[in-house]
């Protein structure tokens, strides 16, 4: 159970007070340019309406008053058996076998007795904190390959600082009222198996799990010498951090999935992942090779390497490869599909959905949706910068919570589920089906009468096609409704969006009076456009209409996905329900950070 906050009646109210703000309704068509002070929020039942406005009034002169949580880090319990604590930083908690390396049956003690203590009511787990142990291996901890100096850094203790740090500024700009915190450093014998996951990672399982943790993270494969962060797919030079490492601890800690999987080219020429998208493939099975992902995926990551003229059985070494070896693979991959399809004239020869659209078209990429909260953004000198941390946000500079990781995180919070396994199941390749009962598209007019297809993508991780499930619907007074295009899509074991029917392509035809074709338009919505839109407080069921306001792509005239105006903007109706202004003060609970000049909804 999670335990009430920590500040009183400051942190209820300010909590409740928070949640209203952030169910605001943002009835403006254009959605960019809401003002930061004031929101719409539901009416409720009179006694219930005068207990919210008493606390929200008070969360609200508390926080005009500079009253509010800090963000400062503070020591967690330390648990002390057979503790062999080494010199430097403690990370807010201790090192465990830093003298040493800690063997099979002192980790197991250890773990059995920070759960007795978790179950007395130990190591409370606050809600704004996320908590993780770290997992390090004697031969990544003390280096004989390397020296930490030659990183940056006096030892191990200050790089993983840094590494939390930046998970740290990356949330609190996000506008997240959320920290990570690691309770506790590990150090174990080289080529131990630390049994404490119940899967590929440890954290919080019912069965070997360490309780008092949301999750963990370390290099605990066996392959010889120590892990390099240089050598990561994703190692920044400049500010001497791998970002590989932390778009992995969002998944074993934080629990959120990956985007970039979301992205996917029908066409014939290409069919498959981009470039892009098997770089991060890369970067995701580099760290751990016994990773799920990896053993699902090495098929597919087996056919690379033989297209890109190598030994197929060395996507076993993928984890020691540098940057510019994973580059000429891809490189090398692509010159020779590129030759085949020559000498093969294949051409455009693409399903019925793809009737009347240019090859450029035929591609979903988040890596092309640029300034709209979900991919890269341009800086006001025209810059480009990567976007999230779980699409392309790995790369340098440094990433973003996009708007639909920070819809994962606040829907927690406000659901009052920040702990537990319930999270478990929301990180990987699939995903929450919470998707209202009707989502209207609101499209510019001159796309009324237009007839409107709705194809979904279907098949598996690697190989997808487009299929049709709704037709004959048409464009009135700038809206169609498209229902709950996911409705009927098989789900994980444990109730999931698969990642291979998680994207729809919205297909509009304008034809004039004898029939004839004028115009098509596109556009590509996947389940994050659906829920990056939703209430981070209420479950979709509670939720009767989404109006989803975009522009369609005219194939004759946005021949750019780069240039194209990706941009969405929300409404949402509840059933029975009115709506007054409530002015709050501080914004930042209630929207994430602008991006590009946008607010997001």
């Amino acid at each position: 159970m999670e335990p009430a906050p920590r500040y009183g009646l400051f942190g209820y109210a300010r909590g409740i007070g928070a949640t209203i703000g952030r169910t605001a309704i943002a009835i403006s068509a254009s959605g960019y340019d809401l003002p930061s002070t004031s929101s719409l929020v539901p009416v409720i039942p009179r006694r219930e309406f005068l207990q919210v406005s008493a606390l929200t009034g008070a969360a609200v002169w508390l926080a005009s008053h500079g009253i509010r949580p800090a963000y400062s880090s503070e020591t967690a319990p330390k648990t002390a058996e057979i503790s062999r604590v080494g010199d430097g930083f403690s990370l807010e908690g201790t090192y465990f076998g830093a003298e040493g390396g800690l063997n099979v049956e002192e980790i197991i003690t250890l773990r059995d007795g920070w759960n007795d203590a978790f179950q007395k009511g130990e190591n409370r787990m606050e809600h704004n904190v996320i908590y993780s142990t770290e997992i390090v291996r004697e031969k990544d901890f003390n280096p004989t390959d390397f020296a930490w100096s030659d990183l940056g850094y006096d030892n191990f203790q200050a790089y993983l600082r840094a590494e939390y740090d930046e998970i740290n500024r990356v949330l609190i700009e996000a506008g997240l009222n959320l920290r990570i915190e690691c309770r506790r450093v590990m150090v174990v014998q080289d080529g131990i198996s630390v049994p404490i996951s119940g899967s590929w990672h440890g954290g919080w399982f019912e069965n070997e799990g360490i309780h008092d943790c949301d999750g963990a993270w370390g290099i605990w494969d066996d392959s010889p010498g120590a892990h390099d962060p240089r050598l990561a797919p994703y190692w920044d030079p400049i500010r001497r951090l791998d970002y590989t490492a932390n778009h992995e601890r969002m998944h074993t800690i934080f629990h959120v999935p990956d985007l970039y999987c979301l992205s996917y080219n029908f066409s014939v020429q290409s069919q498959g992942f981009s470039d892009e998208t098997i770089r991060l493939l890369f970067a995701e099975v580099s760290l751990m090779k016994n990773k799920k992902l990896f053993m699902k995926l090495k098929p597919y990551l087996r056919q690379i390497f033989i297209e890109a003229n190598r030994d197929p059985n060395d996507i076993e070494k993928i984890g020691k490869m540098s940057q510019e070896e994973i580059s000429a693979i891809i490189q090398k991959r692509r010159y020779n599909l590129d030759e085949r399809n020559k000498k093969a004239n294949i051409t455009a020869a693409a399903p019925s959905c793809f009737d009347g659209i240019p090859l450029e078209w035929q591609e979903y990429s988040l890596g092309l949706r640029i300034g709209d909260g979900r991919g890269p953004y341009r800086d006001g000198s025209g810059k480009l910068y990567n976007g999230g941390i779980m699409d392309y946000g790995c790369w340098y500079p440094p990433p973003k919570v996009d708007r639909f990781t920070w819809w994962y995180f606040q829907k927690r919070k406000d659901r009052g589920k920040v702990h537990g396994i319930d999270t478990l199941k929301e990180e990987g390749w699939y995903y929450t089906p919470e998707v209202a009962t009707k989502n209207k598209l609101r499209v510019s007019s001159e796309w009324d009468g237009a007839q409107v297809e709705v194809w979904r993508s279907a098949g598996t991780e690697t190989e997808r096609r487009l299929d049709k499930i709704s037709g004959g619907l048409t464009v009135v007074d700038g809206l169609v409704d498209i229902g709950n295009p996911f409705s009927s899509v098989r789900l994980s074991p444990e109730g999931y969006i698969l990642v291979a029917d998680a994207l729809i392509m919205v297909k509009f035809t304008v034809r004039d009076g004898e029939g004839v074709i004028t115009k098509t338009g596109i556009r590509y919505l996947d389940i994050g456009d659906f829920q990056a839109g939703l209430s981070t407080f209420s479950p979709a069921n509670n939720l009767s209409t989404l109006t989803i306001d975009l522009k369609v792509a005219d194939v004759s005239v946005d021949t750019d996905q780069e240039a194209f105006d990706w941009r969405i903007s929300y409404s949402q109706n509840w059933p029975g329900l009115l709506y007054i202004p409530i002015i709050y003060q501080n914004s930042t609970y209630r929207t994430p950070p602008t991006t590009d000049g946008l607010v997001f909804p």
